[in-house]
């Protein structure tokens, strides 16, 4: 029997509608306030089911009254979760014993991520001038070309507030060109603390999946009608 070729385009054509959503799907936008995390405790798997990962050095910090700041606290005025009150919120450091934390990116089971593009932005309060502080990379780790670098200005007391060594926070951005994977934080003695991680997470080509199981459903239909 001829090969029907009006068979084969319709189905071709069905494959490509049920493609389309994953197309058009943008990217997400992820943010990382670390509000779930105890004090003094790795972050490393906070964010796991989104794909995100941290090293070991990342130390989320929460004010608890054992801090030198009003009513023992780490850092006031953090910009998350939003409240009026100074001493809310949880934030993120680097443990001042080690050389850099990292934060990767590699999908998850819940959100299907394979990258990160455009442009990174975060809030971040610093007792010192640090200089390339966090890094973008290509890939895991810390590794393949560095997409983007930025120093820190010690920020403490540009406001004026006196509460806390962490009490004035603003927000910085990098651009890059290309798809990352990868921050690198560095220590810096563990004296900068941040917030609100901001990333463009690229979501998983779906599309290409349905696209060859639809044309091995086509090849196969194909076939059949040769026989």
């Amino acid at each position: 029997m001829k090969f029907n070729a009006t068979l084969l385009a319709a189905a071709a054509a069905a494959v490509l509608a049920v493609a389309a959503p994953a197309v058009a799907t943008a990217n997400t936008q992820v943010t990382l306030d670390f509000e779930a995390a105890t004090s003094f405790a790795s972050v490393a798997d906070l964010y796991a089911a989104q794909g995100i990962s941290f090293g070991e050095a990342a130390l989320a910090l929460a004010n608890d009254g054992t801090g030198a700041g009003v009513d023992g606290a780490f850092f006031t005025n953090a910009p998350t979760p939003g409240s009026s009150n100074p001493l809310a919120g949880t934030v993120m450091f680097v443990d001042a014993f080690s050389g850099s934390a990292v934060m990767n990116l590699t999908g998850g089971a819940t959100h299907g991520f394979t990258g990160f593009v455009d442009k990174v932005s975060f809030d971040y309060a610093s007792t010192v001038d640090a200089f390339n502080l966090v890094q973008v990379y290509a890939g895991l780790n810390g590794t393949g070309q560095r997409l983007a670098k930025i120093s820190l200005s010690e920020n403490q007391i540009d406001s004026g507030c006196t509460t806390s060594s962490f009490c004035h926070w603003q927000t910085v951005s990098m651009s890059f060109s290309g798809t990352a994977h990868s921050l690198v934080f560095a220590s810096n003695g563990g004296n900068i603390a941040y917030d609100n991680i901001s990333i463009s997470a690229v979501p998983e080509p779906e599309t290409y999946v349905l696209l060859a199981a639809g044309l091995l459903a086509v090849g196969f239909v194909a076939r059949r009608r040769r026989v």
